[in-house]
């Protein structure tokens, strides 16, 4: 053993083994994590889909939670209609220990209205005990109270309907039309998000070109400064490049103004789980869009499916039945009043022998406004709201069927400007990289490089453009037609 080995701490063996498993432990470890770890590190964002926001206005637009609280709000009043026919118990008392006529009454009723043909039953209970004077006798009973009975039939007025029997049928009317509205709010939320959503796409994608053609002057320039280095070319040809540079240059500043744009539009739609405004980066761009094939049904069966599953009309509809139960009611408050009611009672306990016998009684009751000015004042107004909400059905379906027309020609023109984009930019293309390469063998100019690249980037933005608008007017035909969820919408983007 030399001095060094003895100058060493000698390590028991226990240690160094359990250190030893411990760093080949530790290295087998890295080796599964570190791929794990590289792949988390390395991963990108997934592109954005319509599917995703659509999903998004879905669970957290504040204008659907509107028109849920508007549902929640018709059903309380239903609630509350309905609670017209809830029954109603009175009790009054009165006790008088002095005076000439020493009393004591309750009288107890409990009343119930009925949906059929207005009827209202009661029943109650009475005591009356004391020295009643003779013209309130009626007031006195036996020592165990009277027990009585009756009904009240409406026979003019109020038979076929009331107050109580308009108001339930139409508040329940209108809890259907509000959910009718929500449909028809989340139909126009969904078309603005789609449309926000291939803005944003569009102006995404017009960017990346505006850097690819700023980048194509940018490298030629670096060629450009060498050859002038070189004495191969002329300093003027370099500065010219250079304006070029800066002239894309501001031209991929205004496309990256129109993409924050677009993004702040998209964010009205797109929310996370606690509903605060998302706003997507380039990062979630898609690579590209996708070729949607055109609607091929027939304008008039588009138009007729329309007017079957349109939410707004089904709201008017729903506005014209809860306006003629109104102008039924009015109508019958023009007629008089006359009712007819029938009671039985019987006295129990002890006492005078004339209140022992079962009592039966019918009798009936006339009322009737002289000049009625109130009751024909509604009636008039009813008939005015209901020719009022025919015209406007009429005017509804008019613009439907416009909408539908004006978005199938929207869809069939933004196809064809498909085509003839995507076979403009391959011409341009074309033209550019021959142009290109007669600058390299010194035929051409800078001026008409810079021309052609130019007429090559428009024609690609343009071709985005048309993809971009294609996808939007099918949105609104989907809209116009009632049928926009999310399926349609994400099952053409997949195409």
């Amino acid at each position: 053993m030399n001095a060094s080995q003895r100058c060493l701490p000698k390590r028991p063996d226990g240690v160094t083994s359990i250190c030893f498993i411990g760093c080949v432990f530790l290295l087998i470890a890295f080796q599964w994590t570190a791929p794990w770890l590289e792949r988390g590190h390395a991963q990108s964002p997934p592109p954005l889909t319509l599917p995703h926001v659509l999903r998004a206005v879905e669970h957290t637009h504040p204008d659907l939670d509107v028109a849920l609280y508007k549902i929640r709000k018709a059903e309380a009043k239903a609630l509350s209609a309905q609670g017209g026919f809830d029954p109603t118990l009175n009790v009054a008392g009165k006790w008088a220990p002095v005076g000439f006529y020493k009393t004591r009454d309750v009288d107890a009723v409990l009343k119930q209205a009925t949906p059929l043909w207005g009827t209202e039953l009661y029943a109650g209970w009475r005591y009356g005990r004391g020295n009643f004077p003779v013209y309130k006798g009626d007031l006195e009973t036996l020592s165990a109270g009277e027990l009585r009975a009756g009904v009240a039939v409406p026979v003019w007025r109020d038979g076929l309907i009331d107050r109580r029997r308009a108001d339930t049928r139409q508040t329940r009317m209108s809890v259907k039309a509000n959910r009718f509205m929500r449909q028809a709010k989340r139909l126009s939320l969904f078309q603005g998000a789609a449309k926000a959503y291939w803005k944003w796409v569009a102006q995404g994608l017009m960017l990346s070109i505006q850097r690819q053609l700023l980048e194509i002057a940018e490298t030629r320039n670096r060629g450009l400064s060498k050859q002038v280095e070189a004495g191969s070319q002329a300093s003027i040809v370099l500065v010219d490049n250079e304006r070029t540079v800066l002239q894309r240059r501001a031209r991929v500043m205004a496309a990256e103004r129109g993409f924050q744009q677009a993004t702040y539009m998209l964010s009205l739609y797109l929310r996370d789980g606690k509903k605060r405004l998302v706003r997507p980066g380039e990062m979630r761009l898609p690579e590209r869009i996708q070729k949607g094939r055109p609607v091929a049904e027939p304008v008039k069966t588009l138009v007729q499916r329309a007017f079957k599953t349109r939410p707004e009309l089904k709201v008017i509809r729903l506005q014209q039945d809860i306006a003629q139960v109104e102008r039924d009611f009015a109508h019958n408050q023009v007629a008089p009043k006359l009712s007819v009611h029938a009671f039985a009672s019987r006295d129990l306990g002890d006492g005078s022998e004339s209140l022992e016998p079962t009592e039966f009684g019918v009798g009936a009751k006339f009322e009737m406004p002289l000049l009625l000015r109130k009751e024909r004042g509604a009636l008039q107004a009813a008939d005015a709201e209901l020719a009022s909400l025919k015209a406007a059905l009429r005017g509804v379906r008019n613009a439907i069927e416009t909408e539908v027309r004006d978005a199938v020609s929207a869809l069939k023109l933004a196809s064809q400007r498909v085509g003839v984009a995507h076979t403009q930019e391959q011409l341009a293309k074309r033209l550019a990289e021959a142009e290109r390469q007669r600058f390299k063998e010194g035929v051409s100019t800078l001026v008409i490089v810079n021309l052609r690249e130019i007429a090559e980037a428009n024609a690609a933005v343009l071709r985005v453009q048309a993809l971009a608008e294609s996808h939007q007017a099918y949105a609104d035909l989907q809209a116009a037609t009632g049928q926009l969820t999310l399926d349609s919408l994400s099952s053409r983007q997949n195409q």
